[in-house]
């Protein structure tokens, strides 16, 4: 004879499994303030799904910087995190400073001369490029840099695939079984794995079918990616298009073969200035070569 699963205790359904209704103890105040937390949830949830539509019919430019802002987004509550970019961006005034003169020397604009509208303009692209920095930084240390194409395919249908069977695997367990288990677990605690394994199920599922509109930057050469030069090659791109108006390319002399142009020579003053150890002429023509891909594909 197994025993009966204990009696519900609030202290140990938490969040998740709270009931929506507001009760005696919970009172109204609760149950209002949940419901405005889910509306705002729903909203924001709305909003970005609005902005990844309206950038994905943006220029390959546009829509990597797009990306990689979202990326950083998502990671930016981590305490660790916060911790890099306090002391990498924030607090660094000396690397501000020189990135911000590095900026205007793009156009020749000076800081004095620039109205308000200017100067928070010129602060967030400062902030972007030292930020893009610290944060792929962050994530090699972390071991969180992003995987290529393949990989993350694989991982995902791995993923997908475990959540499957383990949804499918404790639906089809015996009352007996179930019981044996949920008597060392919170109430209820079987049934939320089960739910939740079910909805990485489906939403593995419908990431896969995204991954067409992912920019991966592929490295076909087995050498290891700098991923801290391929964020800022990124960043520093949207940025000297926008403050340009031009596109970045790179001029190559036709007598001596070296490479270079405006913003190569900024891309490698900015590698300097971020002790990045990478070749910016390199960079920029893995990157352009990448944008000439992205582009004819999709003619």
């Amino acid at each position: 004879m197994t025993k009966k699963a204990p009696p519900i205790n609030e202290e140990h359904l938490g969040a998740a499994t709270e009931p929506l209704a507001p009760t005696e103890s919970q009172g109204p105040a609760k149950f209002e303030l949940f419901r405005s937390a889910l509306s705002r949830a729903r909203y924001n949830k709305s909003i970005g799904k609005i902005a990844d539509k309206a950038f994905a019919a943006r220029s390959p430019r546009e829509k990597a910087a797009y990306d990689e802002a979202k990326r950083l987004l998502e990671n930016a509550w981590k305490p660790e995190l916060q911790s890099s970019l306090k002391n990498d961006v924030y607090d660094a005034d000396e690397l501000r400073g020189k990135i911000e003169f590095s900026i205007l020397k793009l156009t020749q604009k000076k800081t004095a001369s620039q109205d308000a509208g200017s100067r928070r303009r010129l602060d967030n692209d400062v902030l972007d490029i030292c930020s893009a920095a610290a944060f792929e930084r962050f994530a090699t240390y972390r071991s969180q840099t992003a995987a290529g194409k393949r990989t993350t395919e694989r991982e995902i249908r791995t993923l997908a695939k475990l959540s499957t069977r383990l949804a499918k695997h404790i639906e089809s367990m015996h009352k007996t079984s179930r019981e044996l288990v949920e008597e060392n677990l919170p109430a209820y605690r079987l049934k939320l794995l089960d739910r939740t394994a079910g909805s990485v199920a489906v939403a593995s599922e419908d990431v896969m079918t995204r991954l067409a509109d992912v920019p991966f930057f592929e490295q076909f050469t087995g050498r290891k990616v700098n991923t801290v030069a391929e964020s800022v090659t990124r960043t520093a791109a949207a940025i000297f298009e926008r403050r340009t108006g031009r596109k970045p390319v790179r001029i190559v002399d036709r007598v001596s073969g070296k490479a270079g142009g405006q913003f190569v020579e900024w891309l490698a003053e900015l590698f300097s200035l971020l002790k990045i150890e990478a070749s910016a002429d390199a960079e920029a023509r893995k990157y352009l070569e990448w944008i000439s891909m992205e582009t004819t594909a999709k003619k």
